[in-house]
């Protein structure tokens, strides 16, 4: 498989008298159809990272290293280029839908500006293409979701919703920062299997950062794990998984699977078949 993204020596600091390194010395590939997992806890720069691949951090940020997509390095795009590419070839999934759209725009209103921006459609194309994106992400009534405003929606719905745009231009790459974390477990379970059902049908590469084995596990193929800014281990997700060889992953695992012991034992103490809720609380 060809590489759609490879990065390398990509570093990342706050700018100043004493520059402070976040990000060191990160390098990682993304192959067309296959799910890049990047795992840490909060603070590790999971977020920094992929933020810095379509040229989403402020000025106050300085990055450098050299960041690959279709051959074209990112880092030396202007503006413009990045602007393009964004939507269009490159999307994003972003961690929480509530904050996403604007409130003051109906949903109909963010797919028009959507399509419109990067293509020649007309009004009545767009607004087709939406309804039927919205039906397909198992939206009801589209017509009516396509009224709503973003506060009349849940959470759930609004992160369908954001998948279906990020689908819907054909992308190149998919960009998912942590867009489960908002989500109830119940909501959560659901959206994740629509994230499946979207890899299955399409062929992007896509990068799912996460701190949540649970859904790695459900999406992703191979996993970088990152501390304090660095990576500390990738590989294969089963692999890694199965036999970490990094202290970090060791902990990290080591957490998920005495959470999912006692969520067994408890189970097992009380009697009877667990839930539906109880099942997403311990896979998520």
């Amino acid at each position: 498989m060809e590489n759609v993204l490879s990065v390398r020596e990509l570093h990342i600091s706050v700018r100043g008298e004493r520059p402070l390194p976040l990000v060191k010395n990160v390098s990682f590939d993304v192959e067309a159809g296959r799910c890049l997992g990047i795992l840490g806890e909060s603070g590790s720069g999971k977020s920094l990272t992929c933020g810095s691949l379509v040229g989403l951090l402020g000025s106050e940020y300085a990055v450098s290293g050299e960041v690959r997509f279709n051959g074209r390095n990112l880092l030396t795009a202007n503006r413009e280029e990045l602007r393009r590419l964004r939507g269009a070839e490159i999307s994003m999934i972003l961690q929480n839908p509530m904050t996403s759209f604007d409130p003051l725009r109906t949903i109909e209103s963010h797919i028009l500006e959507t399509l419109r921006a990067h293509g020649s459609v007309s009004r009545k194309e767009a607004l087709a293409a939406g309804r039927e994106m919205l039906a397909r992400m198992r939206i009801e009534d589209p017509d009516g979701a396509m009224r709503r405003y973003p506060h009349q929606m849940s959470g759930g719905m609004l992160q369908r919703t954001m998948i279906g745009l990020a689908l819907l231009l054909g992308p190149k790459l998919i960009v998912a920062d942590e867009p489960t974390t908002a989500l109830d477990s119940i909501t959560r379970f659901e959206v994740v299997e629509e994230i499946r059902r979207m890899r299955e049908e399409c062929e992007c590469a896509m990068i799912f950062v996460s701190h949540d084995l649970g859904v790695l596990a459900s999406v992703a193929d191979s996993v970088l794990v990152m501390h304090e800014g660095e990576v500390v281990e990738k590989g294969e997700l089963r692999r890694v998984f199965a036999s970490p060889r990094s202290e970090q992953a060791r902990y990290l695992l080591g957490t998920r699977f005495s959470l999912i012991d006692r969520f067994r034992r408890m189970v097992r103490n009380e009697g009877g078949a667990p839930s539906r809720m109880d099942y997403a609380a311990a896979s998520f």
